[in-house]
């Protein structure tokens, strides 16, 4: 701790990656340059790439070592930003000098790269891939100033090896006592999507827990940290108490109203300590705190407490089971569906491809079996045209005419259709509780069984 910068920074090895016996692929570093300035840099392999871990180290130290020779005399935004643009490309170069070097093609080394240059309170940074920069400002207000770079399909990240194109340079428009940079595993549990209609965005308890070290000294630093990766680990000696304590000591220090009863209110969910011991992909951190910006947290109490856990999970639980929220008409509602209740199917067609079944309407005959095909007609609908099926007997007479387009009046005519496959769902869903209870039974009769055979 020196020039009024309080700093950690780690990097650790997933609980996944420990089950698979893969090394870690997150690298994380930090420097203090002689103008008081700290560079800190973090980077995240990526999973798929075989030498991934290899890439993410020389991406840190690469990127550092650059602006530690380069740092500009003046440090303007322009010259500030093109001296990160460049380490991006030394990094990115470094990487490609040891692809070739080593005779294997770039794409084993993909890499994400993040990285902060902080001083007396101003923030420049680049980033290229899925981690994170975290900033809170002096009066305790959390904010996740970089957004994640994702693939087409979501899940995918950009890597540093796509190029400039894709690279992110700014500079935080704020002043601010204390910046936080994450890789995926705890970016995403801080940005959790749990937290995306909250006014911060981002889970601000554990923001707070993580970010906040200026009234540590240097053996008390060490101490926590070391917690913190007992934590993340997923080590079993160690007990939540401790994070909420230093919680307290967090709020406390910085004035939040009703500290110690928030507090409280967090340690009875638990939920802070769920979020950090749930980690299980690598973890890399680091942490920039400038202590000579003092710090009073003055936003509302309910600010910094928990969000109302049960209203998160019914909207999780919604958007992961849409179906089950869907509004039931007002016969449903007051007639529960049963097998029995369900329309004879000679009383009502069931459609199929290339099979239709169409009982003779006002006759208890049984219903004929016809073979359709399908030819299509042009018809006008709105302001667009539309193509039309039209069903077919097998020697080309009309059978009968398809539904019209949703809208159309005439179509409230048209009997009404049940799928063979609603069917077909309703009876297995039958037959799934009956097999359930069979399988209850016969659990019981050997649990029985097992108790007479330890007397015998």
């Amino acid at each position: 701790m020196t020039n009024h910068i309080s700093y950690y920074s780690f990097s650790l090895i997933g609980k996944d990656h420990l089950r698979t016996n893969t090394p870690c692929q997150d690298h994380s570093g930090r420097i203090r340059l002689q103008n008081g300035w700290t560079i800190a840099a973090i980077a995240d392999g990526v999973g798929s790439a075989s030498r991934s871990e290899e890439g993410s180290k020389i991406a840190v130290a690469s990127a550092l070592k650059f602006c530690s020779e380069n740092f500009p005399t003046s440090t303007d935004t322009k010259s500030v930003l093109a001296m990160l643009l460049l380490a991006f490309h030394r990094a990115f170069g470094d990487i490609c000098e040891h692809a070739e070097h080593e005779s294997t093609e770039l794409e084993a080394f993909d890499t994400t790269l993040t990285v902060a240059c902080f001083y007396k309170g101003m923030l420049f940074y680049g980033h290229c891939g899925d981690g994170g920069i975290f900033v809170v400002n002096r009066f305790g207000e959390a904010s996740e100033i970089t957004t994640p770079q994702k693939g087409e399909d979501g899940d995918s990240m950009i890597p540093l090896r796509f190029g400039a194109k894709y690279w992110v340079f700014g500079q935080h428009s704020e002043n601010v006592p204390t910046v936080l940079l994450a890789t995926d595993g705890v970016r995403d549990k801080i940005a959790s999507n749990d937290f995306r209609d909250s006014i911060s965005k981002v889970y601000v308890p554990l923001l707070l827990f993580l970010s906040i070290i200026s009234d540590l000294r240097a053996k008390a630093l060490n101490s926590f940290i070391s917690y913190l990766k007992k934590l993340f680990s997923g080590d079993n000696s160690v007990t939540s108490d401790r994070i909420y304590d230093r919680l307290l000591d967090v709020y406390s220090s910085n004035n939040v109203a009703d500290a110690e009863t928030i507090v409280e209110q967090i340690r009875s969910n638990n939920e802070l300590y769920r979020f950090i011991s749930t980690v299980t992909d690598d973890v890399s951190i680091a942490v920039l705190n400038d202590i000579s910006i003092p710090m009073t947290f003055d936003m509302p109490s309910e600010y910094f407490s928990d969000p109302n856990w049960q209203s998160i999970r019914e909207d999780t639980h919604r958007r992961l089971y849409p179906h089950l929220y869907t509004q039931p008409t007002p016969e449903q509602d007051s007639k529960p569906i049963s097998p029995e209740s369900m329309p004879h199917p000679v009383q009502t067609p069931i459609c199929l491809t290339p099979i239709c079944f169409k009982p003779d309407v006002g006759k208890a005959s049984a219903p004929t079996l016809e073979t359709p095909s399908l030819s299509t007609s042009t018809f006008e609908h709105g302001d667009s045209e539309k193509s039309r099926p039209t069903t077919t007997k097998g020697n080309g007479e009309p059978l009968s005419e398809a539904p019209y387009p949703p809208g159309e009046q005439d179509r409230a005519l048209d009997p009404p259709v049940v799928t063979l496959t609603d069917r077909l769902i309703k009876i297995a869903e039958i037959l799934l509780a009956q097999l359930n209870k069979i399988v209850h039974f016969f659990r019981q009769t050997v649990n029985f069984l097992r108790r007479i055979l330890k007397r015998n």
